[in-house]
């Protein structure tokens, strides 16, 4: 045993011994945070000079990560060192050899920002310069040649850098450059122009400025491609390209701008015409005049050019252009059969000579004879296409007519509706529409006379015209409008007759309010009177006499309370000035009163409060803005379409130039594109502002959407790539509706809300139901917003017009707008997709009660800012009362006592002395807090005795009328009897009235009764119709539909009005 434990003990020994030889090759070096070799840890106590000679022999040995992770740790070790600069310079050179250019990109930017003194800046500079170059052009990166990120997003970091770095430095200009090449791969236009524009006007005399000129050029036109419906956009990428031609003309380059420039105009020139096609196919002609004679004279050399000519001329001089079509298809065919002629006679006297030939004559009479038949086929077929385009603009005209009437009895209708709810704002919207209403209708009577007389231009045609000539033979209605028509000439008299009534009973109604006021005028002047007399006075019940010596003893106490108050704000005065008691000059309510003796108890720093609540009105004031610009953009939007608003009297004067001098002119040309520019400024803000709440309103519609139907939504597309197609979507969405209609998800979800909102048995989640109405209701008010502010930008567009129309006076104006047709077809889909959401059975009762709404919310901002205005000039005062000495002083000694009370305020001698300005203060305060409570309670007993002195005469005045009036008549004194008559006047003619109003109401409800009955009969009459009606015609049965539901609207409307007729017949 102790040989085993003598070796054990031996083993052990040589195990210690070793330890120190192991642990001699490796130890823990705090810098790295790891075990190290000695040698290595021997070059940790290097100096500088000697760790950058030993990374040379490292670099020469061919051990690249080794010499890295060296020039690394001499970096970080002596970053003050002159080798630092060196190393970082030889890191970032190592990296870009061995093509790590991502890193090496890193390393140079770490060069320049911390060693920007170095020598090697410079070409640390260079070398980013040419990485970027490389990012640029599409290197291949380090992982199997694969690009593993977007090459230009580190290119633009790149070049961006050296921008920030040293933008005048040998490499400003190229990296200004290329980061506009940069963003031009990224397809990011804007900032690709903004790159390019930036190096034009930072250098100048670069001579790149060129090249920048072109990428300008064609990146402008880039954009324009991929926002062909952005009118600024196309007009900015054609502003671009012409300025290009006319400085580079001369240049190669100057061929390919002319061709961009070409394209351009041809797809704005397509983009205008189509426009003005749609607004001629819907009869808004003078609409489409100006889009027609806008294209053909800015974009002459062009094919939709060409056309808009033809179609403005047709439409302008329709009945010269008929005739001058069919003079020259007529002058040919007349020469045709005149050379004809002439080739038979000609064959019959060369017929006479049997050996003459006449081939060539043969051949010229056949392709006359074809020609002949050419132009009969042509003047048939110009016959019909213009029989067919005169019947689709007389069609055209008769649905506006009809839609006119419709919007005259939707006018009616809104007025009757908002005739509870009176307010300046309310009657300008309704004198505008109707203004607007008037407007339309001479433009229509207008386009009546127009069309009669191509009617009588075509009277003389070969073909059957009476068939769609207007006024000659009744043409064919659509297959839908006949659908649904029912008696529609009788229907119009009933309406007729009812509003006749309905005028005639708010007239005797308002008689009668009238009527009312001057009796109770009269009633209060004879009670007046009557308490005068003796009688009355004796007559008065005890209790009656009790309570009215009580009420005179409490004013009695109330004037002691008023003169002691007044005694000791006159005490105050003399002491401290008057400032502090303005505060209790004002019309203070107990609630302010409260308010200043709160912040006297408090002690509170003023001015902090000052500030707090002056932020609050400015906050307030902000919010009422706000929401005043709501209100009467929801009042614009009563107007119905873009084209009816009146126009306001121009804000300019119309200029003159016949006598003005060259100055002058020149003045009045900068003040009307000022007025100009002005507007079309305005207009753009519109249009942006409609753009936004369209993006918010579909983004409520998906949030509600997903609430409505979750499971549905969640097989739609993913967030992400919701978002990531976006833009491609609102273009398909944007250009289907205009192609084909808008289509019903919206209208339909918004349906939907109604019903579930509306349901009272709706069992679910009260806050998601909640949400659900939240929702609806904001797409409403944004719906309501649109609409206004569509109807704004018509006011505007008029505006501007009436100022175009001044600049022809001017021989050499120019004036470039960016505001030429840049958003009709937009804005018309915009409009059009806001009421599809409001729904037009809904659009009164929402627009009535939004604006309720929205004058409530005014209200209460004003009462709020009033509240804050009275506490803002409370603490002013007091503010001020604090901070200056007393106005008046008393003389040292005197001292003044207060009635009521045993304290005695101090001398002006002892205010000011030292030892008693504390003391002095404090009794300041005091009397402060007595005063203000004297108020309050003043204040508060005098309200509570006019109540309780209204009362009394309440309850004096019906006795007086049931009890003794009767009594005391006879015995009035010749004014009073004057009075009397005058009374029972009155009363006769408000008997009379009453019956009069009676009887209006009783036939108004005549009418409205017939009305529901014929209403019954055309349900009835469309019930068969839907039930013969195939089930392949869509279209027929979705418009008999629709019409059944207008029906059942209106039908409910006139038995709410029954109601109400019989329950005013009643009282």
């Amino acid at each position: 045993m102790k040989v085993n434990r003598i070796v054990s003990l031996f083993a052990t020994l040589l195990l210690l011994l070793q330890i120190p030889t192991v642990s001699a090759y490796w130890v823990w070096s705090p810098t790295e945070g790891r075990f190290i070799s000695a040698e290595s840890a021997a070059n940790v106590q290097r100096t500088a000079d000697e760790q950058y000679q030993y990374i040379l022999k490292l670099r020469q040995s061919g051990k690249e990560k080794e010499v890295i992770r060296e020039l690394q740790r001499l970096v970080r070790q002596y970053p003050k060192s002159s080798y630092a600069s060196e190393a970082q310079y030889l890191l970032a050179s190592i990296l870009e050899e061995n093509g790590k250019y991502i890193r090496a990109a890193a390393e140079y930017k770490k060069l320049i920002r911390e060693f920007a003194r170095s020598a090697r800046v410079d070409d640390g500079m260079e070398h980013l310069f040419k990485i970027g170059n490389l990012f640029l052009t599409g290197q291949k990166q380090e992982l199997m040649g694969v690009k593993i990120i977007p090459v230009s997003s580190k290119a633009v970091d790149v070049f961006q850098f050296i921008l920030d770095e040293a933008p005048y430095g040998p490499y400003g200009d190229q990296a200004q450059l290329r980061l506009g090449i940069a963003y031009r791969k990224m397809k990011n236009f804007e900032e690709a122009v903004k790159a390019f524009e930036a190096l034009i006007a930072n250098y100048p005399t670069s001579s790149f400025v060129d090249e920048a000129h072109y990428q300008l050029a064609e990146t402008s036109y880039e954009s324009s491609q991929n926002s062909i419906r952005d009118q600024q956009t196309l007009q900015q990428a054609s502003d671009y390209l012409k300025q290009f031609i006319k400085s580079y003309g001369a240049t190669s380059l100057a061929e390919r701008a002319r061709i961009l420039k070409q394209q351009l105009d041809e797809q704005d020139a397509e983009k205008n015409y189509r426009i003005g096609l749609y607004y001629e196919k819907k009869g808004f002609i003078d609409s489409a005049l100006i889009y027609y004679e806008d294209v053909a004279l800015r974009y002459t050399q062009t094919a939709f050019g060409k056309k808009a000519a033809e179609r403005f001329e047709t439409l302008n001089k329709p009945a010269f252009v008929m005739q001058k079509g069919q003079a020259a298809i007529e002058q040919r065919i007349a020469e045709v059969r005149s050379l004809l002629q002439a080739i038979e006679k000609e064959e019959e006297h060369k017929a006479k000579t049997p050996s003459t030939k006449i081939t060539e004559p043969n051949q010229l009479r056949n392709q006359l004879q074809v020609e002949l038949v050419s132009l009969t086929t042509a003047r048939k077929r110009f016959d019909e296409e213009t029989g067919e385009k005169f019947h689709s603009r007389w069609q055209a005209l008769r649905d506006r007519e009809k839609n006119l009437r419709e919007k005259f009895k939707i006018f009616e209708r809104r007025k009757k509706s908002f005739k509870d709810n009176p307010s300046s704002e309310l009657d300008e919207a309704f004198q505008k529409w109707h203004q607007s209403l008037l407007k339309e209708q001479d433009e229509l009577a207008r386009e009546r006379k127009t069309v009669q007389a191509l009617g009588l231009e075509l009277k003389g045609a070969r073909k059957s015209w009476t068939a769609w000539v207007p006024y000659w033979h009744r043409g064919e209605i659509a297959s839908e409008e006949r659908a649904v028509q029912f008696k529609e000439k009788k229907w119009d008299k009933l309406e007729q007759m009812r509003n006749k009534f309905i005028d005639e009973r708010q007239a005797y109604e308002k008689q009668l309010v009238e009527l009312t006021a001057q009796l109770e005028q009269l009633d209060r002047e004879e009670f007046k009177l009557a308490k005068k007399m003796p009688f009355f006075i004796e007559s008065l019940p005890s209790d009656f006499r009790i309570r009215k010596e009580q009420l005179a003893a409490d004013g009695v106490e109330i004037d002691r309370s008023v003169k002691s108050f007044e005694a000791s704000k006159n005490a105050y005065v003399n002491q401290f000035g008057p400032s502090f008691l303005k505060a209790l000059a004002l019309d203070s309510s107990p609630e302010n009163v409260k308010f200043i003796d709160e912040l006297i108890a408090s002690k509170a720093d003023l001015e902090e409060t000052l500030k707090r609540l002056q932020n609050e009105k400015a906050v307030l004031a902000g919010s009422w803005v706000e929401g005043k610009e709501k209100l009467n953009t929801m009042v614009k939007a009563l107007d119905e379409g873009q084209n009816t608003i009146a126009q306001e009297a121009p804000e300019t004067t119309t200029l003159s130039v016949g006598a003005s001098t060259q100055e002058e002119q020149d003045r009045a040309e900068r003040f009307l594109k000022k007025r100009m520019k002005y507007l079309e400024r305005e207009m753009r803000s519109r249009v942006d502002q409609i753009q936004d709440w369209e993006r918010e309103n579909a983004e409520r519609i998906d949030h509600l959407e997903a609430l409505l139907h979750p499971k549905d939504r969640s097989l739609r597309m993913g967030k992400v790539a919701g978002k990531a197609f976006a833009p491609a979507q609102g273009a398909y969405k944007l250009g289907r509706a205009f192609l084909f209609g808008l289509p019903h998800r919206e209208r339909d979800l918004i349906e939907e809300a109604n019903q579930r909102v509306g349901n009272v048995e709706e069992q679910g989640n009260p806050e998601q139901l909640k949400i659900i109405r939240d929702l609806k209701e904001e797409i409403e008010l944004q719906s309501i917003l649109i609409q206004g502010r569509a109807n704004e930008i018509s006011d505007l567009e008029s505006r501007l017009k009436e100022l175009k129309e001044q600049t022809k006076q001017f021989p050499d104006f120019t004036y470039q707008s960016l505001l030429v047709d840049r958003f009709p077809s937009s804005l018309k889909y915009s409009l059009t997709n806001a009421r599809e959401l409001l729904g037009e059975r809904n659009q009164e009762a929402v627009f009535a009660e939004r604006i309720n709404r929205q004058t409530q919310e005014l209200e209460h901002l004003e009462k709020s800012m009033k509240e804050l205005d009275q506490k803002i000039e409370l603490v002013g005062i007091s503010l001020s009362s604090r901070s200056t000495p007393a106005s008046g002083k008393l003389p040292p000694g005197l001292a003044i006592s207060i009635p009521g009370s045993t304290e005695t305020l101090p001398t002006s001698s002892e205010a000011i002395s030292g030892e008693n300005s504390e003391s002095s203060g404090q009794d300041r305060a005091q009397l402060e807090s007595k005063l203000v409570h004297m108020k309050a309670e003043i204040m508060n007993r005098q309200d509570r005795h006019r109540k309780e002195l209204e009362q009394f005469e309440k309850i004096l005045f019906e006795w007086y009328q049931t009890k003794i009036r009767e009594k005391l008549i006879p015995n009035f004194p010749p004014e009073g009897k004057a009075i009397l008559d005058q009374e029972n006047l009155l009363r006769e003619r408000k008997r009379t009235l009453e019956q009069t109003l009676k009887n209006s109401v009783s036939k108004e409800r005549v009418v409205t009764e017939g009305q529901k009955e014929f209403l019954d009969r055309k349900l009835s009459q469309l019930e068969k119709r839907k039930s013969r009606v195939k089930p392949s015609a869509g279209s027929l049965s979705e418009a008999i539909d629709t019409e059944i539901k207008t029906v059942v609207e209106q039908r409910n409307f006139l038995v709410r009005d029954i109601s109400t007729l019989e329950e005013i017949l009643k009282k």
